[in-house]
């Protein structure tokens, strides 16, 4: 898959084209976006706040939901959840086999980080 190419290209092991924390993490860093897993959430009496980030190409929609226990990582929480779907929804829309997909991929993914901005905007 493109996530696969863009991993191996980036140094990302494994190179499994799964989206994992090291992904994001590095993801994160290198587009200037708050680092996933930096919040300790490991208090369990507090309740969870959920937010659902969807992205669409070509009418199909790729959503991805993230949850933080504190109402000041919803923006946090907002910003991986797009990376994510953004990220799938390019992967689905420019697959490596087509013609043209991995640079058309790579075109999708230099989007992203505007496009949650404004997204997540709503929860600054």
């Amino acid at each position: 898959t493109a996530v696969a190419s863009w991993q191996k290209s980036s140094g990302i092991k494994p190179a499994n084209g799964i989206l994992g924390l090291v992904s994001r993490q590095f993801y994160a860093k290198k587009q200037k976006l708050p680092i996933p897993g930096r919040e300790d959430l490991s208090s369990s009496n507090s309740k969870k706040v959920c937010i659902d980030v969807c992205s669409e190409f070509s009418g199909v929609q790729d959503c991805e939901t993230r949850c933080v226990r504190s109402e000041k990582d919803k923006i946090h929480a907002c910003k991986e959840s797009c990376q994510i779907a953004f990220s799938a929804a390019c992967d689905r829309a420019y697959p490596p086999s087509a013609p043209g997909g991995p640079e058309n991929y790579k075109l999708c993914l230099k989007y992203l980080s505007q496009s949650c901005e404004e997204t997540c905007a709503v929860y600054r």
